[in-house]
Parts: C-alpha cells; structure tokens; sequence
C-alpha cells in the first residue's frame, strides 16, 4: 500500500474509531480479496448519497464514469468501492466493507462500515435516493459518450434548441451554430476523446429549474496513424433545464483552453 493511500485511509478510519471511542485499526493486508461482482448502475443508485458517522465526518457514495466511489465531505481524495454483494462493497487497498442497509418501508439509509472487527454506523443526511449530482455526473457521462462515439442526433438531443454556447476563442455560438460545427468535426479523419478530470465536477441546484454544472474535462486528439495526445484541459459551466424527466442544457461556458 503507498503512503498516499494509508494516508487516505488512515483520515477516513481515524474520525469514525474517535466517534466510536475506540483506536484506529490495523491497516495490514486482506488475507483474501473478496469477489467483485457485477452490479449496474441503475441498481447501485438507490445506494447514493451523503451518510454521516458523527458531526465532523460525512462520506458521499456515488458513481463516476461508470465506477462507484466513496468520498469524506472536505477531502480532494476518494476510494473506490467495488459490488461483493447487491448491498455490499469492499476495498481494494484495504480489509474494509461497507454494507447498506434498509429502514422501515424499504429505502436504504444506514450505511454500516466493517473494519478489523469494528462494525461503525452512519445515517443518511438525504432521505431522496438519488442525489441532483449524481443525476448530473450521468447525464454527463451519456452527452460525451455520444460525442466519443461521434454520434451527432443522441449528442445534439441534449441541447436544448435556445441553446447560448459562449467559447473564449469562438465567441457565442447557437443550436444551429454548434449542430453545423460538430458536423463537420465528427465527419473529419481527425478524433477527439472528451474525459470529465477525476473529481472536478460540482453540481448545484437552481431552484424550479434545474442544475448548474461547474467542472474540467481534458480533450485528446487522435490524427490518422498517430498516437492520441492530450490537446487541452479547458473548464466549463453548464445550465441544465428539467422538464418534466427531461433534462436538456440550455447554456454552456467554455474557457481556459
């Protein structure tokens, strides 16, 4: 295990062992690395949100980029967790599980921490069983896995059709403007690959509309019988309309490239 890893899990266990008035437990090896199983993600959502271990510790569990993660509120970093069982993850890096488990009436809403013996309970801050940013990191995910797959009419359908898309070097753009550009550039022998960077994405709500989206994505540029090479890491603003079940993007900010 690196030292940047124990460290992480070291400020993870420590708060939650205070809260149960007992020492942090041994960081040593799993004798045996359970099982992973496969659990979509459509499954795993009813397991999203904020849990709380005591009144300086919350862990946020959610998904990213197809894999789920585990996130103590303040801390850049976060862990992974991987599915053992329709309500169980465990660690990787560490003998460690987190179990889910269900209230009266069927929602989950105590999240149980298995460590070195230790059985340590949190409770969910949010009783709703999919967070708004978890919502807006898969709506993310499907808008630039149809661009990856230059798939304009799925790409183009998450836009709303009084799309404003302003770019620092291309100044503002419209629905036409933006359907005419990707076009052009899916249609060239030159490929572009968009990832969301690991842990940029913020999401807030805007009350009896939607979400706004604040993050980083990172463009890589493959030329025909060339390697793919990083091109830029430019920033982004996202407004997100709701109606009904649909959510569509009704303006976009793209700078720093």
């Amino acid at each position: 295990m690196t030292l940047a890893l124990s460290r992480l899990l070291l400020c993870l266990l420590a708060p939650v062992a205070a809260f149960a008035q007992a020492p942090p437990t041994s960081l040593s090896p799993s004798p045996a690395t359970p099982t992973e199983i496969h659990l979509s993600r459509d499954s795993a959502r009813q397991f999203f949100g904020t849990y709380e271990f005591g009144p300086r510790f919350q862990l946020r569990v959610f998904s990213e980029n197809g894999r789920f993660f585990a996130q103590r509120r303040g801390d850049p970093d976060r862990f992974q967790l991987f599915p053992k069982a329709a309500n169980v993850f465990f660690i990787k890096i560490m003998p460690a599980e987190l179990e889910f488990r269900r209230a009266t009436g069927g929602a989950y809403q105590t999240l149980v921490l298995h460590q070195g013996g230790q059985d340590l309970s949190a409770r969910r801050l949010v009783a709703r069983p999919v967070e708004l940013s978890d919502s807006i990191h898969h709506l993310d995910s499907l808008l630039y896995q149809a661009y990856n797959r230059r798939d304009l009419p799925t790409f183009m359908a998450y836009f709303a059709p009084e799309l404003e898309f302003y770019h620092d070097q291309t100044g503002r753009t419209d629905y036409a403007d933006n359907r005419r550009r990707f076009q052009e550039n899916f249609a060239k022998p030159t490929r572009m690959r968009r990832e969301l960077q690991p842990g940029s994405l913020e999401v807030y709500p805007i009350a009896g509309f939607g979400a706004l989206e604040i993050g980083t994505h990172r463009f890589y540029q493959t030329e025909p019988g060339q390697p793919e090479r990083l091109v830029s890491s430019p920033k982004f603003v996202q407004v997100w309309r709701k109606t009904g079940a649909r959510w569509q993007l009704t303006r976009v900010i793209s700078y720093d490239h």
